[in-house]
């Protein structure tokens, strides 16, 4: 009888030794790291190469460009961050009515390129 209460001893502390390990990493061990995203199989990823300029849009006066007329004190990094638009796109829609972009004159007229609201975001919905 000795032999049995041994043996169960044995089995209960062969058991506990293989369990507690693969509870402890099981419960917590993990790291909490965010796995990396992957992308949509059939996406297509457009990336400039280093060293090479991408082509910029030359916009013309349409429906989509503002008049603004220059104020005293006015810059057109200033006027550009008011309207939300890049300095660059500003300068090029100006670039027959400015020949000197540090230069604005008082009352000078300029084109804005402002980015047309479509119309389900320009009416609010009651």
């Amino acid at each position: 009888m000795k032999d049995d209460v041994r043996a169960g001893r044995r089995l209960r502390l062969g058991l506990f030794l293989l369990l507690v390990p693969w509870l402890l990493l099981g419960c917590g061990g993990g790291s909490t790291a965010q796995p990396e995203p992957t992308p949509t199989p059939g996406a297509r990823f457009l990336m400039p190469t280093p060293g090479t300029r991408t082509p910029r849009v030359v916009r013309s006066p349409t429906a989509e460009m503002v008049t603004y007329t220059v104020r005293e004190g006015d810059t057109l990094s200033g006027i550009a961050e008011r309207y939300g638009v890049d300095l660059d796109d500003l300068i090029e829609a100006n670039k027959d009515r400015v020949k000197d972009p540090n230069n604005l004159r008082v009352g000078q007229e300029l084109r804005i390129p402002v980015t047309p609201v479509p119309a389900s975001e320009a009416t609010p919905t009651p």
